[in-house]
C-alpha cells in the first residue's frame, strides 16, 4: 500500500512539474518537490533566479522556453528572488539574472558561467551527459570536439599520477570544459595540451611532470578554457577571458572593410606568438560602434584602435599610433610583459593622468583660449577706452561754480 502511494505521488510530481516546461517556483515546499521529481527521472537541474523589473530576465525567458521544450534530459525552473529571499540568499544570489544547476541528487549546484544563449545552454546539457573523459580520440576527432566549446585540454599520457590528476581536474570541471584522452603523435607523449582549431599546433601544459598538480593544471584549466582569439567579444567570453589574462582587443567597426587589417593582424598576433606571450594574453575584437561608451572608458573614439586591458589590474594600453602587422603587435605585447610600454590606469589611480589629457584635450584648450582672447580684449577696452579731457573737467568745473552763484 505505502508503495502504491509513493507511486502515486511521484506520477503527481512528475505531473506538476512536467518536463518540457519553465516550472515557476512558488514555495519552498514546491522547490522541493520539483528536485524529486527530476530525480525521480534522473534529469539534471536548472534552476532561474530573475527579479520582475529585470529586463536581462525577460529576454532569457523565451531562450530558457526554447531550451526545456526540446530535451527530456533537465528540468528547468524559475524563482522569483525578490519574492523567495530564503532561496535566494540559499543560493547566493547576488544579480539578475542568476543561473544555477545541479547534475545529481547528490551533486551541489554550481553557477552556470557561460553566455546566456541558446547555443551555451545546449553546450552544457551536451557536456552533463557525456563522460567527464571522452577516451582515445583521434587527431581529427579532437579537433571535432572543439566545436562544443573552443577547446579540448588533451592528455596522451605515460604517467600514473599525471593521468590521476588530470581525469580529477575533468571530473570537477567537465560541466564547463572539455578533457580527451589520445595515443595520437600529434600530441607528445606523456604531455597534457590544449587543442583549438585555429591553432598551428597544441599548446603544452608549461610546467614540468613534477610541478603538474592538480591545483596547477585546475588553475591552467580555467586560465585556457576560452580561444585564444574570441570573434567578436561579447559580454561573457570577455569576462571569462580577462578573468585570467590580459585582453587584446581590435576595436573596430565591422561595417567597415578598411579596418579587418587590424583584426587580422591581431588574430595572426595571438595564433603566432610563443608561450611568453599565449600564457599572458588572448585575443579578439569589439564593435566599437556598439560598446562606444565602454570603449571611451580607455580613451578610445577613434576607429579602428589596437587597445590592450588588464581587468584586474584596472590598467590598459591605449596605443595610438597605428599597428596593422602581427609582428608588430608581437613586439607591443614583449614591451608590456617588460614593461617598457607603460600603462594607464583606471579608477582613483588614474587621476593624474585623465586630469593631464583633459587639459591637453582639443575642446579643452579651444575653450581655454576662448576665455584668454576674452579677458584680453576686456583688458583692453579697460585699458584703452576714452578718458575726460582737461578741457572737459575745467568746463564741468565752472558749469558747477555758476549753478551754486545763481543758488
Amino acid at each position: 500500500m505505502l508503495n502504491q502511494f509513493l507511486s502515486l505521488y511521484t506520477i503527481l510530481l512528475l505531473y506538476v512539474f512536467a518536463e518540457g516546461t519553465v516550472n515557476e517556483i512558488e514555495s519552498k515546499k514546491e522547490y522541493g518537490e520539483f528536485l524529486k521529481a527530476a530525480q525521480a527521472e534522473e534529469q539534471w537541474v536548472l534552476l532561474d533566479f530573475y527579479a520582475p523589473w529585470c529586463a536581462h530576465c525577460a529576454r532569457l525567458n523565451p531562450i530558457l522556453e526554447e531550451f526545456a521544450a526540446a530535451r527530456t534530459s533537465v528540468r528547468v525552473a524559475k524563482i522569483d528572488a525578490t519574492r523567495h529571499k530564503g532561496l535566494a540568499t540559499e543560493h547566493v544570489v547576488d544579480g539578475y539574472p542568476t543561473l544555477r544547476f545541479r547534475v545529481s541528487a547528490d551533486g551541489e549546484f554550481r553557477d552556470f558561467k557561460g553566455a546566456r544563449d541558446l547555443n551555451a545552454l545546449e553546450a552544457l546539457d551536451a557536456r552533463l551527459r557525456s563522460p567527464p573523459v571522452t577516451e582515445n580520440l583521434n587527431w581529427n576527432q579532437v579537433l571535432d570536439l572543439c566545436d562544443l566549446g573552443s577547446v579540448v585540454f588533451v592528455m596522451n599520457s605515460s604517467s600514473s599520477n599525471q593521468e590521476r590528476i588530470f581525469r580529477a581536474v575533468a571530473n570537477d570541471r567537465y560541466h564547463e570544459a572539455s578533457f580527451a584522452t589520445t595515443s595520437d603523435e600529434k600530441i607528445k607523449s606523456g604531455s597534457v595540451a590544449v587543442v583549438e582549431k585555429n591553432m598551428n599546433e597544441p599548446y603544452y601544459f608549461p610546467f614540468s611532470e613534477q610541478e603538474f598538480s592538480e591545483a596547477s593544471f585546475k588553475s591552467w584549466v580555467k586560465k585556457h578554457n576560452v580561444p585564444l582569439f574570441a570573434s567578436p567579444l561579447g559580454p561573457s567570453i570577455f569576462r571569462r577571458m580577462a578573468a585570467a589574462r590580459k585582453i587584446v582587443v581590435a576595436v573596430v567597426d565591422p561595417n567597415a572593410t578598411e579596418h579587418n587589417a587590424l583584426t587580422v593582424a591581431v588574430k595572426d598576433a595571438i595564433y603566432q606568438a610563443d608561450s611568453s606571450i599565449r600564457e599572458y594574453f588572448a585575443a579578439g575584437w569589439l564593435d566599437g560602434n556598439r560598446w562606444a561608451q565602454y570603449v571611451s572608458t580607455f580613451d578610445v573614439h577613434d576607429l579602428p584602435h589596437l587597445l590592450v586591458i588588464d581587468l584586474p589590474g584596472k590598467r590598459f594600453w591605449n596605443h595610438e599610433d597605428e599597428i596593422t602587422s602581427a609582428d608588430a603587435i608581437i613586439n607591443h605585447l614583449r614591451n608590456i610583459l617588460a614593461g617598457v610600454a607603460h600603462p594607464r590606469y583606471q579608477g582613483v589611480r588614474g587621476l593624474p593622468d585623465r586630469a593631464v589629457r583633459f587639459y591637453l584635450n582639443e575642446h579643452f584648450v579651444a575653450c581655454n583660449f576662448a576665455i584668454a582672447l576674452a579677458l584680453f580684449c576686456t583688458f583692453l577696452l579697460i585699458k584703452f577706452r576714452p578718458q575726460s579731457t582737461s578741457d572737459d573737467v575745467s568746463f564741468n568745473n565752472q558749469q558747477s561754480s555758476s549753478m551754486k552763484k545763481d543758488d
